[in-house]
């Protein structure tokens, strides 16, 4: 069972929040949770393994993988998902990446879920990525469904605590 997020420290200011590479790397799997929706029967197991090895890069301090590559790699996977997509004349930004540079600024309620279910998911990932690398495990379609959620979730500006309260509890699986 994971971390309860009840547990962590009551404000997001005293949490590093995301920037520089690692911020443009979760924006991009934030763009990537947003591509499996609807083509959940395209995500292959790569494209899951992928999005833990990237959470857990920020975290592991052994790892000697760039983001810029893991962005790389996950910008190709999302155009496996959304072909069409990417040659659309009149594209909807409804798969863009995430641009964390306003994330800061929301407001305290919206904020803090948020930071709760990041520090939840990374230290999630790290785990299961670990054991993956092992050969010890490999993650199962609730879990991969409940972190592009999370992911999902943390990119929607616009979702306030009533819509992120399911899925802070929710992270309490993890």
């Amino acid at each position: 069972m994971g971390p309860n997020v009840s547990s962590f420290p009551p404000s997001a200011a005293d949490h590093p929040l995301p920037d520089g590479p690692q911020a443009a790397l979760l924006g991009c799997l934030i763009g990537l949770s947003r591509a499996t929706e609807g083509n959940e029967h395209k995500v292959t197991p790569d494209m899951d393994l992928l999005v833990l090895e990237a959470l857990a890069a920020g975290l592991a301090e052994t790892d000697s993988i760039r983001p810029e590559d893991l962005i790389t790699r996950a910008k190709e996977a999302k155009r496996q998902l959304i072909p069409l997509c990417y040659d659309c004349a009149s594209p909807c930004g409804r798969n863009n990446d995430y641009d964390f540079s306003g994330f800061p600024n929301q407001p305290e309620e919206k904020l803090l879920p948020k930071v709760r279910l990041l520090q939840a998911l990374q230290a999630s990932a790290l785990r299961t990525w670990s054991s993956v690398k092992n050969y010890e495990s490999t993650p199962s379609p609730a879990y991969m469904d409940l972190v592009y959620m999370i992911l999902y979730a943390i990119g929607r500006d616009d979702w306030g605590p009533a819509e992120l309260q399911p899925i802070l509890e929710r992270s309490n699986t993890l």
